[in-house]
């Protein structure tokens, strides 16, 4: 009928089409327009629950038992799920992407590190371009190494290069073949195994802040510019110059994690023993430990990654889920509660899916537009087959005012 109406509008005249056009505009919700799997699929989840998104049941085309995860040459069983903290969602795009790489099954010259994303429009799993095909037999630990910029560029890292690089959007995967871009980084962090890459969209205009055991340092994603922010005492500090103030960092090989908070326009950044909050303006603070993850406040063995952080995209607050070490609980951490912010438990371990509950090192999240967290599972860093995607909505009860930031995931 409205179809017919309209019709008969446009033959009285454009004058008499406008209000109808007005009129529709605001009756019809902006779902109709932008409703895609991922997105109905959310919208059906309750507060507080995790749904598997299956091929089976049409979503997620190509994702073929977890095939995107692996298939590097010489060892294609493998995960590039290998002690990886963070996916990342790209908001120029609305796509989850994922660089990664393997870290066993280091025989014979390939490549062992790769990329994949899950796009949302066309609800497809595929691969991007290989970050660095000349990263060879490298025991890979991926840690926190992923970081997308607000104008869809993905940055990241191998742990033990001199470099990174970065993969600028617009671009078409397995079509246009755009190449990674090498971003060149000081030589003292060139052999680091504890690194992170996080962007800072409200930091000096937007930069890429790389936290590693030495120091924090800002990149400039135009130039390419490092500039250090502060020394960190386990390690040898800035070099480029070392006049910064230092602060007190865990011992360890553990994998430093970094995020951005929408809702403290902050990013948050750690690991065994030690948890900061760095400002819009550079300032760093201590943030609480009280009720957090054991294995941030007891400082277990060398190599263990302190779980895995994400952000819910409704409160805007930090999530983690603990590792085999821990009680392996869900945890909230709001930094806007008080100076040094709080942690609580949300849910126990018994609550998360049985793969998770099994083995949350092969866990790699990120917040959507849609108010959930997406995340893909691998059953071991040797094994792609059995892989699996989850989708996380947070309790409402748990629901907050989050302040608004240029990097915030908005829905199309």
């Amino acid at each position: 009928m409205v179809r017919i109406r309209l019709i008969t509008l446009m033959l009285r005249g454009a004058s008499a089409v406008a209000p109808m056009l007005s009129a529709l505009l605001v009756v019809l919700p902006p779902s109709v327009a932008t409703a895609t799997v991922l997105s109905s699929r959310a919208a059906g989840m309750a507060p507080g629950t995790w749904v598997e998104f299956t091929e089976a049941e049409g979503a997620g085309t190509n994702w073929n038992n977890g095939a995107p995860l692996g298939g590097i040459p010489g060892c294609p069983e493998s995960s590039i799920l290998s002690y990886i903290g963070k996916a990342v969602w790209n908001p120029a795009g609305n796509r989850y992407q994922l660089a990664g790489a393997i870290h066993s099954c280091l025989t014979g010259t390939r490549q062992n590190n790769s990329a994949t994303f899950y796009d949302d429009a066309t609800n497809t799993w595929g691969n991007m371009a290989v970050p660095d095909p000349g990263w060879v037999d490298i025991p890979a630990h991926g840690w926190d190494m992923n970081a997308m910029a607000p104008d869809g560029t993905h940055w990241y890292g191998e742990t033990a290069r001199a470099y990174l690089v970065k993969l600028p959007w617009p671009y078409t995967p397995g079509v246009d073949g755009t190449p990674w871009q090498q971003v060149k980084m000081p030589l003292a962090y060139s052999a680091q195994t504890t690194s992170s890459n996080v962007f800072f969209p409200d930091y000096q205009g937007g930069k890429l802040i790389h936290v590693d055991s030495e120091a924090i340092s800002s990149v400039d994603p135009v130039t390419g510019a490092y500039n250090c922010i502060a020394n960190l005492s386990n390690g040898a500090g800035c070099s480029f110059p070392n006049s910064k103030p230092t602060f007190t960092t865990g011992g360890g090989e553990s994998g430093t994690f970094s995020i951005y908070l929408p809702r403290c326009q902050c990013i948050l950044f750690g690991k065994q023993q030690f948890f900061y909050k760095m400002n819009s303006a550079g300032t760093i603070t201590a943030m609480s430990l009280s009720g957090g993850p054991p294995s941030m406040t007891t400082g277990l063995a060398n190599d263990v990654p302190e779980g895995q952080f994400f952000v819910d995209p409704v409160s805007g607050r930090l999530l983690h889920i603990g590792n085999n070490q821990t009680d392996g609980a869900l945890r909230e951490f709001d930094p806007a509660n008080g100076a040094q912010g709080t942690w609580r438990v949300v849910a126990p371990k018994s609550s998360l899916p049985a793969p998770i509950q099994s083995n949350p090192h092969q866990l790699a999240c990120a917040a959507t537009p849609y108010g959930v967290v997406m995340c893909t599972h691998s059953p071991s860093p040797d094994l792609v087959s059995g892989s699996r995607v989850y989708l996380y909505k947070h309790g409402a009860q748990q629901a907050g005012p989050a302040p608004s930031s240029p990097s915030s995931v908005s829905a199309r």
